[in-house]
């Protein structure tokens, strides 16, 4: 589907095979990033590695985080630092919703706004900066790392500040909003919601840890049917056509934007049966890993449903659960889920 926003021309992807095309088979030719206006604030766009072109600053940034955050040594290391953020979700579930202000588009008041917020986050990643050089040196933390790349003149503080401001907006609402979905769809679904309590019961003892997973396959396959229901990031972020291209017999034409929708790609009814339905045990026989994509989901999810029971609010019947979305940054339930704790 092809569309003019403004001067823009823009053609989305909303099938597996078309987005395959982009992302894998020509990934160079649209490896370039359409940035939209907010990402202008503070400069954001020359020095992110999410809006960079593919060149040597881009490689420079994605060599740190594939070396200093997303390593297996590095995610080995963090493992206990993730079961006590997951320890804690027990208890208490602090949600900072930047999201809504990071808008797409040059409205009025967007641009204003963002340039705000940016401010402001920047303004915390310099002193947290500033307060870890003052520590006594050694540790063994991403910020560390960062810093001490600073100090070889490998990286400089700006881009520290922006490779932070894309880190933490990457991790805005996905876990939340993932399980989020998979305890609405669960409840809508209270059979499905019991096989997944009982496999945690057969073969947990107590605490669902994070070597645990691989003994979990349901689990995994609810996470895994929640992300093509409701992904976090429905539209990705958008590319742009760096020279004219044909796909299946359509031309598209030199800086185009590209859209993928993996919104329509998981609901497409040719790739998906009952593709509007949640059924999680299409993915028992589907040799899919994402193990790298599901992060902290499968251990929230798991938390929820081992330790409590739930059901809908007083009245509620699942037919008539508001089942809307929000987009801002990621793809939220428009009406969060109201559920009732049953035990412990």
């Amino acid at each position: 589907m092809s569309l003019k926003l403004g001067c823009i021309t823009a053609v989305v992807m909303s099938t597996p095979e078309t987005a395959k095309y982009v992302l894998a088979k020509n990934d160079l030719l649209f490896s370039s990033r359409k940035g939209p206006s907010v990402t202008q604030a503070f400069g954001h766009r020359e020095l992110s590695m999410v809006w960079l072109p593919v060149g040597g600053q881009w490689r420079k940034l994605r060599k740190i985080c594939k070396e200093q955050m997303f390593s297996a040594a590095r995610l080995h290391a963090s493992q206990g630092l993730r079961k006590e953020k997951l320890d804690k979700l027990r208890d208490d579930v602090v949600k900072f919703d930047i999201g809504d202000a990071l808008l797409v588009g040059h409205g009025d008041g967007i641009l204003k706004d963002t340039e705000y917020y940016f401010g402001k986050l920047i303004e915390v990643f310099d002193k947290i900066i500033d307060d870890k050089m003052k520590m006594k040196r050694g540790g063994d933390d991403l910020l560390e790392e960062l810093i001490n790349l600073n100090q070889r003149d490998e990286l400089s503080r700006d881009e520290i500040k922006h490779l932070l401001m894309d880190l933490f907006t990457a991790g805005t609402d996905t876990t939340s909003g993932t399980v989020e979905w998979a305890m609405v769809e669960l409840l809508r679904n209270p059979d499905k919601l019991s096989r997944l309590q009982k496999e945690i019961k057969d073969n947990i003892i107590k605490g669902v840890q994070e070597s645990d997973i691989p003994r979990l396959p349901y689990l995994q396959a609810v996470v895994k049917e929640t992300f093509r229901l409701h992904p976090t990031g429905p539209l990705l972020v958008p590319h742009k056509a760096d020279a004219d291209v044909e796909i299946n017999g359509y031309t598209i034409p030199k800086d185009a934007q590209i859209i993928v929708n993996v919104w329509a790609s998981g609901r497409d009814p040719s790739v998906w049966p009952d593709a509007d339905m949640f059924v999680p045990e299409r993915f028992l026989d589907r040799a899919i890993d994402l193990e790298d994509l599901s992060g902290l989901a499968d251990g929230a999810l798991a938390t929820f449903v081992e330790d409590f029971g739930w059901q809908l609010g007083e009245g509620v019947k699942s037919e008539e659960l508001d089942m809307n979305e929000k987009f801002g940054i990621t793809q939220q339930k428009a009406i969060p889920l109201k559920a009732v704790r049953l035990c412990p």
